[in-house]
């Protein structure tokens, strides 16, 4: 039978505990399509604390009217968020950042700086699941002349690249 645990020396150990970090989540309160409140979040946390996750990097969307973020709401939502964790007492590393659609606004918030990174300059850039983004390789230098180390979120989205593995890296 599966299970997320596995029995070691006569204790369960969580079977992610070994990834420790997970890098890309929708878990700040009321901002993105993840999680409607803080409550949720503490709850879906509190479910990844038990697969052995104990480091979380909050990264909503940034997609123009869609999901107007900003580093101002991203960063409210992640204080209210943190705020409640440290209530519980909860031994875990936090930090934010955001998954930015590759379209024209992009460009301006580049030029702008308000791209939120995670650490290390590493941004998450996603593209339309239907259609490569017409602007992708101006958008990955753009990024690139900033500093910034561009990570393609969900590469398994983009069955237009299925055949073309050059076009990943």
């Amino acid at each position: 039978m599966f299970s997320f645990f596995r029995k070691s020396a006569g204790q369960i150990k969580p079977a992610f505990e070994f990834i420790g970090a997970d890098m890309h989540n929708h878990l700040l309160p009321g901002i993105d399509d993840g999680s409607p409140n803080v409550n949720e979040s503490l709850r879906l946390m509190e479910g990844m604390m038990q697969l052995g996750y104990s480091s979380f990097y909050c990264t909503p969307h940034v997609l123009g009217e869609v999901h107007p973020n900003t580093p101002q709401t991203i960063g409210s939502a992640f204080t209210s968020l943190k705020g409640a964790v440290s209530e519980k007492g909860w031994d875990v590393t936090m930090g934010f950042a955001a998954e930015y659609m590759m379209d024209y606004d992009l460009a301006d918030k580049i030029n702008n700086g308000e791209i939120v990174s995670l650490p290390h300059k590493y941004v998450l850039v996603e593209m339309s699941y239907a259609i490569e983004s017409p602007n992708i390789k101006e958008i990955i230098f753009q990024l690139q002349t900033k500093g910034y180390k561009p990570i393609l979120a969900h590469p398994e989205r983009y069955p237009y690249y299925y055949s073309r593995f050059d076009e990943y890296e």
